[in-house]
């Protein structure tokens, strides 16, 4: 339980760590009292999944006096449907961190490559945040995001792969929002 103070409502935190069997399930929707606890004003439930401690470890966290450094790519693939509206979602964000100062830096290509390029291009510590968005489904047992080849084109590729496009240079929060990347690798369904 999160001890209440210093603007911070009583809640609780929920640590998943990956290797285990219950992370894959979506803490977000626990409902008490008939709304999600996820939003709750009073008593909000933070879900966190670790997907892996290992890389935490011996890190040194440097604080700033800046504005947030926002990294955000969209990927929508030719044939992949629903087609993606990655424009609106950028100017959402844009009118939610107006007057904030934050600094967005859109990824255009929606590649891999353009990825590690963006992140390689701005150097070590440059990005707070990582949002990726995107589809995503469930390939031969493995999640996988959609993203797109240099002509538009739908590539599969693994948390790995896009991990090895940041190239150890993790901002501090990494946001991946895809269709199914909630959903068990169990027969599309979660287990009783």
């Amino acid at each position: 339980m999160v001890e209440p103070g210093a603007g911070r409502p009583a809640g609780a935190t929920v640590r998943i760590a990956a290797g285990q069997r219950l992370r894959h399930l979506p803490w977000e929707l626990v409902v008490g009292d008939g709304s999600y606890l996820a939003v709750s004003e009073s008593a909000p439930l933070l879900p966190v999944r670790a997907a892996s401690s290992i890389a935490t470890l011996g890190a040194v966290v440097t604080q700033h006096n800046r504005p947030l450094r926002v990294l955000f790519m969209a990927a929508s693939p030719e044939g992949v449907e629903p087609v993606l509206s990655y424009e609106a979602e950028e100017a959402g964000i844009l009118a939610a961190t107006a007057d904030t100062g934050t600094e967005l830096v859109v990824e255009e290509s929606g590649t891999v490559e353009g990825l590690r390029f963006t992140v390689t291009s701005y150097g070590p510590g440059y990005f707070d945040v990582l949002h990726v968005s995107g589809h995503a489904t469930i390939d031969e047992g493995q999640p996988k995001f959609l993203v797109e080849n240099e002509l538009g084109g739908l590539v599969l590729v693994t948390a790995d792969q896009i991990a090895r496009a940041i190239d150890g240079q993790w901002p501090r929060l990494v946001f991946v929002s895809g269709c199914l990347t909630g959903a068990p690798r169990i027969a599309g369904r979660f287990p009783r």
